[in-house]
């Protein structure tokens, strides 16, 4: 009771002599919430089974008694505007490490207190409503413009300092009130506005923050939902979820990526640290959205991911693509680890069977979600929605005619040869797409040389043991050099074909031509001339073997080579029936 009664005296004289008392009323308040965040502990240790007797309703007074003082003591700080005195400011510091300590312990511990539970949540929300605006007034009397970096004074050192411990101690607080279980949904809130709010007033002056650590908690909080629904729903689903189960589980994760894309924006720096963890981040979400997609009895939840995610699920990584803070270096990696191998042991979603299921849709999900563009002009503008597959690679046809007379097309070339055989599909496609742009727009000695140099490739690579083999590197580019035909004029076809195919009696014509019509080569993409002679070639090769057809020639021939004729006819036949 003693406690209290002094408290009720301080809070009282704080409006009114705050000035002359504040190195006092500091004091009291460091000792006060040191004292009760032990004593609120032992209280709990010792009277699980007892929280409402007598003893422990009066510490429990006592504990909100001490969160109001401590709320008022911030508010009147508010008005105290000399902050040159180091001595008193280092009381303020630990004024506030120590009050947020409490409220954290107090915010962790409502639940179990069941009478004052709520009260306590109330006043807790003041105190970092009260914390935050005190934050924001002492950088508000800083003049930044003036500040020595290697020398700064007593005022900024202090703005700096307090903000930096309200961070810190904020994001933990909101880490707490997000795994409650949606019970502390004030406390959620007002934690991480207020982490985001004072990062913003920051600028690049947190430096000794641990953004890192902050954004990777946030990615936490977003994942966790998707694990935990997939983990339920693949393996126990017989009904199907609605809207407002879905908007249960994912209003939050809104929420949260919604703050985690400002801080990234705001320190592409540190956050480029883990920028593992966030491209990690969007393939679970991409996982989940893919999985989702393919269950009827998940169609609501799909359309409330796209409804509250779709949007800002890539932000997250553009966030740092997209920062002019960041090399050109930082961010062709933040894109490279986007296709991380399938083998890769560090890969997100290795310890998520359920959503490890869906991993090779993952690419495929990412681009084709959709982004605004404005379409039209004057009063006829209107919003349409596009493909990033479909911008991405409208971005490389532009790059590609930038640079098309410039020194930088032969490093473009080199890069595109390079990756002629990418592993991963959806870079694979996007490589032969920029191919087909090139030989559809250069000219015909360019196309030419191009179309040799793989042709000469595909000569020293052509083997009859790997004709049926469709993963083999030889059928690999025969089918790339005929998608690559398609966009050819007729005399660079007829080139191609003739170069390739010869006489048409060697063994490695024979070969050749055969893989050209396994892989969707059609005699419609050479001249009339060359066409008519093609089609007589191979009809005369097939009864010349029928005619020839004996024991003999059968034992005579190379193994693998015997009945090819009858195979181009069969493949040429296939392939030009595929193209009507």
């Amino acid at each position: 009771m003693l406690n209290r009664s002094i408290l009720h005296v301080a809070l009282k004289s704080i409006d009114l002599h705050l000035p002359s008392c504040l190195l006092q009323t500091l004091t009291l308040g460091v000792k006060a919430s040191i004292w009760c965040g032990k004593h609120l502990k032992m209280t709990l240790l010792s009277t699980a089974e007892s929280q409402d007797d007598e003893h422990n309703s009066v510490f429990y007074q006592l504990l909100l008694e001490i969160l109001r003082f401590s709320s008022s003591t911030f508010s009147a700080l508010l008005k105290f505007t000399d902050i040159s005195n180091n001595e008193l400011m280092d009381n303020v510091e630990t004024f506030i490490i120590e009050v947020l300590n409490l409220t954290k312990d107090s915010v962790s511990e409502a639940k179990r207190i069941q009478s004052f539970g709520s009260e306590i949540l109330k006043v807790a929300h003041m105190v970092i409503d009260a914390v935050v605006k005190l934050c924001k007034a002492r950088f508000e009397l800083i003049n930044w413009e003036a500040c020595d970096e290697n020398h700064k004074p007593i005022n900024v050192c202090h703005a700096i300092n307090i903000t930096k411990y309200t961070i810190e101690k904020l994001s933990q607080i909101g880490v707490l009130a997000a795994n409650d279980g949606g019970s502390l949904v004030n406390i959620l809130s007002i934690s991480w506005k207020g982490v985001v709010s004072l990062l913003q007033i920051g600028g690049g002056h947190f430096t000794e923050v641990n953004i890192a650590n902050i954004v990777v908690s946030l990615l936490a909080l977003i994942t966790e939902p998707f694990k935990c629904a997939a983990e339920v729903w693949s393996s126990s689903l017989n009904e199907t979820i609605s809207v407002t189960e879905a908007k249960r589980i994912f209003v939050p994760v809104k929420f949260y990526l919604i703050n985690a894309v400002k801080i990234c924006s705001l320190y592409p720096h540190q956050t480029y640290t883990v920028y593992r963890e966030i491209t990690q981040c969007v393939l679970i979400m991409t996982s989940f959205w893919t999985f989702a997609s393919n269950e009827n009895l998940l169609k609501n939840a799909t359309a409330v991911i796209a409804e509250l995610l779709e949007e800002t699920t890539l932000d997250l990584v553009l966030s740092l693509i997209n920062s002019d803070k960041l090399k050109l270096e930082q961010k062709l990696e933040v894109v490279e680890w986007l296709f991380i191998n399938e083998g890769d042991s560090n890969s997100c979603l290795d310890d998520d069977p359920a959503l490890a299921d869906f991993e090779e849709n993952v690419y495929s999900r990412m681009l084709v979600l959709q982004l605004p563009l404005c379409s039209g002009s004057g009063k006829a503008v209107e919003l349409v929605w596009q493909p990033i597959l479909s911008l991405l690679l409208q971005a490389f046809k532009t790059f590609m005619i930038v640079i098309s007379s410039s020194t930088t097309w032969g490093e473009l070339e080199s890069f595109l040869l390079e990756n002629f055989f990418h592993p991963h599909f959806l870079c694979y496609e996007i490589v032969m797409e920029c191919w087909c742009f090139i030989l559809q727009h250069a000219e015909t000695q360019m196309a030419n040389t191009i179309i040799n140099k793989l042709c000469s490739l595909l000569k020293l690579l052509a083997s009859p043991d790997l004709i049926f083999i469709p993963h083999s590197s030889f059928r690999k580019l025969t089918r790339s050099i005929c998608l690559l035909l398609t966009c050819c004029e007729k005399p660079v076809v007829d080139e191609v074909f003739m170069s390739i195919v010869g006489d048409g009696k060697s063994q490695l014509s024979l070969i050749l031509c055969l893989a050209l019509f396994i892989e969707g080569f059609t005699l419609d993409l050479l001249s009339d001339e060359l066409r008519k002679t093609s089609i007589q070639r191979i009809t005369s090769d097939y009864f010349d073997l029928i005619d020839s057809f004996d024991e003999a020639s059968l034992m005579a021939c190379s193994f693998g080579l015997f009945g090819i004729p009858v195979f181009i006819l069969s493949a040429s036949l296939q392939s030009s029936l595929q193209s009507l």
